[in-house]
């Protein structure tokens, strides 16, 4: 068995090969390398070389851009949500490698608990919230073990436990896991707008990027500001 407190700043690894319970923390305690393949997170202890930005200045590198597509099938602002029924839940899966012949409404609210959770431990990252989010989210990760496969050349993949939305469950986890260890995991952020909370990766060399856009929700804020300013001044 395999313990691990995979955003926090303590680390515990027994030698037998089991099940592995994720906990989540809040700061970054070891430096890995996520791999990109499908239903496998290869952690490996070194530190990685920052990334060139994707044409797309929100995505997130490689296989953690999943976790953020999946936080993101709710779009807060626009009122859509790409699972919004299980025929919806169904195809977006499918067109992520996960295919289920038949999908639940129970299945579907299993999975919107665990994308809620990961956009609450996203966003309340240093604020009062952030305990209880990380709790809720570590709820969901000992109901989803993940598996160790020992590869070649060092690597520890995480592997779910099997297919399905279980599967896909286990899947995010372990990218979530294995950001936590190269720390990615603290560049997925959340616009603060609480009318928008979209998740993006920020890419900037300090790490300072705060909104999902600044053409937007920046400037909105900034506009307040600047009212609120006038207001105090009048």
């Amino acid at each position: 068995m395999v313990n691990a407190r995979l955003l926090g700043v303590r680390y515990r690894s027994e030698t037998s090969i089991g099940n592995v319970t994720c906990q989540v923390g809040s700061e970054v305690a070891l430096r890995g390398r996520a791999r990109d393949t499908w239903f496998v997170s290869n952690v490996r202890a070194e530190r990685t070389a920052p990334q060139e930005a994707p044409a797309n200045p929100s995505a997130a590198p490689g296989e953690l851009e999943l976790v953020r597509a999946f936080v993101n099938t709710l779009d807060i602002e626009a009122g859509t949500d790409a699972l919004g029924t299980p025929d919806a839940a169904r195809g977006w899966l499918a067109g992520r490698g996960c295919r289920v012949s038949r999908l639940r409404e129970a299945d579907l609210d299993r999975l919107l608990r665990v994308r809620e959770a990961i956009r609450d431990a996203v966003s309340s990252r240093g604020e009062v919230g952030e305990t209880e989010a990380l709790q809720r989210l570590n709820r969901i990760a000992a109901a989803h073990p993940l598996t160790v496969r020992l590869g070649g050349q060092g690597h520890v993949p995480l592997a779910p436990t099997g297919p399905g939305i279980n599967g896909f469950i286990e899947r995010v986890l372990a990218l979530v896991a294995a950001s936590s260890i190269d720390g990615t995991w603290l560049r997925l952020k959340a616009c603060p707008n609480g009318g928008c909370r979209w998740i993006f990766f920020d890419h900037s060399r300090n790490g300072s990027r705060t909104w999902c856009s600044m053409g937007v929700c920046g400037s909105r804020a900034k506009m307040r500001a600047y009212r609120s300013r006038r207001r105090a001044n009048a």
